[in-house]
């Protein structure tokens, strides 16, 4: 068995941190390790969600469209690793969905899709951030200018 089938076996383990140890040595593999990650993201345990979000940030853009996928997960620890991940690759083909999370219900999801849209720098961001100026969070206020200061710099 190589390198690779043996993270991928891993995956599967009953133990949460030999499937978080896994994903996290497939993130670093590369582009033959988004498939068995894309599975690995329906796993039922959150903390392990979160480890492939992170692994898939390390792959960057062949990564993309799971971690749009995955701004969509029920819990928003999940949304919030999804966004930065999304801003850490800097593809354009998040903008929209990342601007969609502006408006989550968590305070965290929306600094970290804020942040993501600062670092991708698109200017379709700028209205949607613009709005959140106003948001009852003091931390997502600061993250939605900072984010509007990026876009203006690019």
């Amino acid at each position: 068995m190589d390198e690779v089938e043996g993270h991928i076996e891993a995956l599967r383990d009953k133990d949460h941190r030999v499937r978080v140890t896994a994903a996290a040595a497939l993130g670093n593999i590369g582009k033959p390790a988004v498939e068995p990650l894309i599975h690995a993201l329906r796993d039922k345990d959150w903390r392990m969600r979160v480890a492939v979000a992170t692994a898939l940030e390390n792959i960057g853009k062949p990564a993309v469209d799971p971690l749009v996928h995955a701004l969509r997960d029920k819990d928003w620890q999940i949304r919030a690793t999804a966004a930065q991940a999304l801003g850490v690759i800097g593809d354009s083909r998040g903008v929209v969905p990342l601007t969609r999370l502006l408006g989550d219900e968590g305070r965290t999801v929306r600094r970290e899709a804020a942040n993501a849209l600062g670092k991708i720098g698109d200017p379709r961001a700028v209205e949607p951030l613009s709005r959140l100026l106003g948001d009852e969070s003091v931390r997502v206020r600061v993250a939605a200018k900072r984010a509007l200061e990026e876009i203006q710099k690019k």
